[in-house]
């Protein structure tokens, strides 16, 4: 509702006022036929959704907000005329149209920032005010050193950003290595299969050898099959003959020697033919075997080549590939002794002699308070070693550093081997969710001695709530958990108070106050979670967007419980 009055109401003609709100018209719409009438534009739509879209004057035809029509310029601008006076400096006689620019530009009491909050100045006031503040800002008179200050955070989160690339590189690095041992091994395989190749290429050389012999062969055995046929065809003639013969020497019986001289000589060459017949026949034996190993020793010699080829591919892709990976790597190499160099050198110089005092001073088993000590990504280490291991502290604060997700990862890490710690204060920090996600790991099962848990002023979301709540449905140690002052919504809210209603039994403190988004829409969550729990005993909840009405829900939600600390 805008922070003026108007002037003289009362002098203000009936037809300006709007029936439902009794004021003025804001946004003056006019109703259709037959109802006609004007409202302000939020009085009729609120007007039309509590009356199921009739109008609450005269009940007629249902309407919706497109049957809603603006009323006529000049009745508007009589409107805009209409004088004002504001409610926070007390000026008279603005013209409503122009109150807008009043509390924006002119009003004295309006809200302003310091100038120094570019350096992180919290300040914010009247503007009236702000001289007299500007006069004494601390931030202001300190703005070298600040601007300093920031500068050095943002060269050391730069550090951080060089230190994850280079741990990133290293990873690229052993992964390169691995496949730089693989392809090796891959290239032995293949340098043996090479070797077996030129054996190959040996055996199919003496093989293509005895093939040229087998076709000399070949040539020889066609040339013998023509003379064997010319035999063939002697031999017949001389059968012929010698039965011809023969019949003669039967019928005849002539014991004339000429003719059995003849005979005998006939006989003899019969018997020479046959011999020589033999021969051949044993010859074109011989060269069908060798004829039918020659097709075998063909098929081979076609399938070796045909493999050698298909390596030869293989092999040359291989090397291609390699070469690749060769260059790669050396280029991997010489970017990551670079990174070396330069975070070496920084390492080297870096010493924190006044926190290790600071530790040194607290008690054993005690509390170690570093609120405030500017601990950055550097220091972690030197607060696990001397606050956790060698003071073996109770409760640890960290409020107002430095400390990034790099720093927090390793602090949660050395909560598994943790004995002592109790309580863990890290607020006003940079966490972000996923070291929230490391941090719920750390305390789902390993952790048995943390008991409280502060997280305030740290920019979590609701993904990190999440992680916090999955969390809780195992842990069995958390007693207190502080989540004020963060971007946490209705989502997450309503996926915490599910989970400690149903599945924690060991959680008595919750605190979300300062979380401004928090609305009604889990007031009925909350009420069924207080109510269900028997753990729980405090619950925080003030300054987020609750209406009267839901923080009246919430009371209601504790009148069985005398014990309980509800603050609203």
């Amino acid at each position: 509702m805008d922070n003026y009055e108007y002037m003289e109401e009362s002098t203000i003609p009936v037809d300006f006022i709007c029936k439902l709100c009794k004021k003025p018209f804001i946004d003056p719409v006019i109703l259709p036929s037959p109802c006609e009438q004007t409202f302000c534009l939020k009085c009729i739509q609120t007007n039309l959704e509590n009356h199921s879209n009739n109008c609450s004057e005269c009940n007629k035809k249902p309407l919706s907000n497109n049957d809603l029509k603006s009323e006529n310029p000049i009745l508007r601008k009589m409107l805009d005329k209409l004088l004002v006076k504001c409610c926070s400096c007390s000026e008279e006689n603005i013209q409503r149209s122009n109150f807008s620019e009043h509390i924006q530009q002119q009003c004295p009491k309006r809200i302003v920032d310091c100038s120094a909050n570019d350096i992180l100045c919290p300040w914010n006031g009247h503007y009236d005010e702000l001289n007299e503040h500007f006069n004494h800002c601390p931030y202001e008179k300190l703005r070298t050193v600040l601007i300093k200050l920031i500068n050095d955070a943002r060269r050391i989160d730069e550090l951080n950003q060089l230190q994850i690339d280079f741990q990133s590189l290293e990873n690229k690095y052993q992964e390169q290595q691995n496949r730089i041992q693989q392809i090796e091994n891959e290239n032995e395989i293949l340098n043996n299969q090479i070797n077996e190749m030129k054996k190959f290429e040996i055996e199919n050389k003496n093989l293509n050898e005895q093939l040229n012999k087998l076709e000399n062969f070949e040539i020889e055995n066609k040339s013998l099959n023509e003379k064997i046929d010319e035999h063939i065809n002697e031999i017949n003639e001389l059968k012929s003959k010698n039965q011809l013969i023969q019949d003669q020497c039967d019928q005849y019986e002539i014991n004339n020697n000429d003719i059995e001289i003849e005979l005998k000589i006939l006989n003899e060459s019969l018997q020479l033919t046959n011999i020589v017949i033999e021969n051949f026949q044993a010859k074109i034996k011989f060269f069908q075997e060798n004829l039918n190993q020659l097709n075998l020793t063909q098929i081979n010699n076609q399938t070796l080549n045909e493999l050698y080829q298909q390596q030869q591919i293989q092999n040359d892709s291989f090397d291609k590939q390699n070469q690749y990976l060769q260059e790669t790597i050396v280029i991997y190499e010489q970017e990551l002794e670079h990174l070396q160099e330069y975070f070496i050198a920084d390492q080297i110089t870096y010493n924190n002699n006044q926190l290790v005092e600071l530790i040194d001073k607290c008690q054993t088993g005690e509390l170690v308070n570093l609120n405030g000590q500017k601990i950055n990504d550097h220091d972690i280490d030197i607060v696990i070693n001397k606050a956790l291991f060698n003071k073996q502290c109770q409760s640890l604060i960290l409020w107002n550093n430095c400390l990034t997700s790099y720093s927090i990862s390793r602090l949660f890490s050395f909560l598994n081997m943790n004995i002592t710690l109790k309580k863990l204060s890290i607020s006003n920090n940079h966490l972000s969710d996923e070291s929230i996600k490391s941090l719920s790991e750390s305390l789902s099962f390993k952790n048995v001695t943390l008991k409280e848990l502060v997280l305030s002023s740290n920019e979590i979301t609701d993904q990190g709530l999440i992680y916090l709540s999955d969390m809780l449905k195992t842990n069995e140690t958390l007693i207190v958990l502080g989540l004020q002052d963060n971007n946490i919504t209705d989502k997450a809210i309503q996926y915490l108070c599910q989970v400690i209603q149903s599945d924690n039994k060991t959680i008595e403190e919750i605190t979300l106050y300062s979380n401004k988004l928090i609305t009604d829409t889990s007031i009925d969550y909350i009420f069924n979670m207080i109510t269900n729990n028997q753990s729980l005993k405090t619950f925080w909840i003030w300054n987020c967007h609750l209406s009267k009405q839901g923080k009246h829900k919430l009371q209601q939600s504790i009148q069985w419980k005398s014990d309980f600390d509800l603050r609203l």
